[in-house]
């Protein structure tokens, strides 16, 4: 069970909901970090390895689906 301190961490009340939900879909998955912003018609992912980002290409039609159309997915590492 998650404390109340865990989910107002997570919480951004200024972020997109698609944002959220991406951040939620790659820690249930991955169980790592990864910063994502939404720029137009454009999710820009930013992790910390390039290992991370080939595993998150392979998902990238479920992260798509997530962000909520046909939006183009960028990975950063850094």
């Amino acid at each position: 069970m998650e404390s109340v301190a865990d989910v107002l961490g997570r919480y951004n009340p200024g972020q997109p909901d698609a944002v959220q939900a991406i951040k939620d879909y790659i820690d249930k998955q991955f169980h790592l970090p990864a910063g994502v912003m939404i720029q137009g018609e454009r999710v820009i992912i930013t992790v910390s390895s390039s290992a991370f980002a080939n595993s998150l290409r392979f998902r990238v039609r479920d992260i798509q689906k997530i962000a909520g159309g046909k939006k183009s997915i960028t990975f950063r590492i850094g």
